[in-house]
């Protein structure tokens, strides 16, 4: 039987524990985890169920930013966040992730909480009694009233005289029927002498944030979009897609979609940006 001969003192002994601990792009590990390709991991992401799934198997994982300075273990991950916006070539959002995430900022949502405008008795028991109300008619000529949410943000009521409540800075269309309840409530406890609910309620701005892994030659893609740049005021371009919405484009790679009344707005108008944005990196 022959031995093996013995490695020289000092030489390090090879070990497979680092070729099993390598780092693993995201789009390869979800595609080895649910034994699908790119292509169907893009289908997946637009069920819900599915993506819950997803999300809830990244919780358990450790996800590592090692190319980002300081780095981040176990970073959160929402269901909203995920989406393939080019499945060929699927690139990687700051160097560590093989997905691109963008996320709704706020939206704006306006409806009525009468058919028949308040008196005036009505609209400063309002102002008086309401929590976390402030009025000031010389500055502007509607009630304000805050309310904290549990993400920790601070959405702002506006009420008129009018019956009319615009609320500014809803973190999600979808939590808009939420919001408009717990103002209800908030003027019902102040005893006005009428009884209240909501009316025609609808979102009429939805703000989309996105961040793309280059920088972007703005120069040059104002003459393929058109728009406006002068960094010398506003140091974004800000140009309109086809669908009526406002983009501002900067050059750090951060793009904000704003002016869609709906979410597939929103996710066509990051499609259509994502075909043309790689082709005028720095």
């Amino acid at each position: 039987m022959k031995r093996e001969p013995l490695a020289p003192i000092g030489t390090p002994k090879k070990c497979g524990c680092a070729e099993r601990r390598r780092p693993v792009p995201l789009v390869d590990h979800l595609c080895k985890r649910f034994k699908c390709s790119a292509h169907e991991l893009h289908v997946l992401f637009k069920s819900i169920e599915k993506r819950r799934d997803i999300v809830e198997h990244l919780r358990s994982v450790q996800l590592r930013t090692a190319h980002l300075r300081p780095s981040v273990r176990n970073f959160p991950v929402r269901c909203n966040d995920l989406s393939i916006l080019d499945t060929h070539s699927a690139p990687a959002y700051r160097g560590y992730l093989g997905i691109t995430m963008y996320s709704i900022s706020n939206s704006t949502v306006v409806f009525k909480i009468n058919v028949e405008p308040l008196t005036r008795e009505q609209f400063l028991t309002i102002a008086q009694r309401g929590a976390n109300t402030e009025y000031n008619p010389r500055r502007f000529h509607a009630i304000i009233m805050r309310i904290r949410t549990t993400t920790g943000k601070t959405v702002a009521a506006l009420i008129f005289q009018s019956a009319r409540v615009v609320l500014t800075g809803v973190p999600h269309p979808s939590s808009a029927n939420k919001m408009a309840a717990r103002v209800l409530r908030r003027i019902q406890h102040t005893h006005i002498g009428i009884t209240l609910d909501i009316h025609q309620l609808r979102v009429v701005n939805i703000v989309g944030v996105q961040t793309v892994p280059k920088r972007i030659s703005v120069e040059r893609l104002q003459n393929t979009l058109g728009g406006t740049y002068d960094p010398t005021i506003f140091p974004a371009l800000r140009c309109k897609l086809l669908n009526g919405v406002t983009c501002l484009i900067y050059i750090s790679g951060k793009v904000i979609v704003t002016g869609a009344k709906t979410l597939d707005v929103i996710q066509h108008s990051f499609n259509h940006l994502s075909s043309i944005l790689p082709n005028y990196y720095r």
